[in-house]
């Protein structure tokens, strides 16, 4: 069974599937490319999964890079190789070894992702997935930011009953 797993995604393609990359992409691809990035670096600390971004420098005279930024590794295929391409080499690589889920709207690529045992993420089921991690953790700090109360440990009881009663007026709450 496979146990550890492994979230592929297709750069450019998720840039311009989603409308937040916009005004980044009107800026500058850099711009955009970091803003993926850091999302996709919250996306996999939020799913506690491992997470390969590649980006194509098909069209440019480019050596391949390979980093890691945000804790994701980032990726910059070759000159002549796209991030098809590169992906389709991933998953000969790793794809029977370990649970591969790419995250593309590219057909071709959905339906080898399938073929080679991997899950297919959508643009739009990707960002789902990540404003959803995102709604609940924020959800989660914002509970336990008022429930964690660890000032209360360095004050004196009249300090804490005063604080209480202003937080009571001020949110009804008690």
């Amino acid at each position: 069974m496979k146990t550890k797993k492994l979230i592929i995604i297709d750069g450019y393609n998720i840039l311009n599937a989603w409308e937040k990359y916009i005004p980044f992409l009107k800026l500058s691809f850099e711009n955009a490319r970091n803003e993926l990035i850091y999302d996709m670096g919250e996306f996999s600390k939020l799913t506690g999964i491992d997470l390969l971004l590649v980006f194509d420098a098909y069209k440019i005279n480019f050596k391949a890079s390979s980093e890691i930024i945000k804790g994701i590794e980032v990726v910059y295929t070759k000159q002549n190789e796209t991030a098809d391409q590169y992906i389709e080499k991933k998953l000969d690589e790793l794809g029977r070894k370990i649970l591969v889920s790419v995250g593309t709207d590219d057909t071709l690529i959905q339906k080898l992702v399938t073929q080679r045992g991997g899950v297919v993420l959508t643009s739009k089921e990707l960002l789902f997935r990540y404003e959803n991690l995102k709604n609940k953790m924020n959800r989660y700090e914002n509970k336990n930011r008022v429930k964690n109360k660890s000032y209360l440990n360095t004050l004196d009881d009249k300090t804490i009953f005063q604080l209480e009663e202003i937080e009571k007026k001020l949110f009804g709450k008690g």
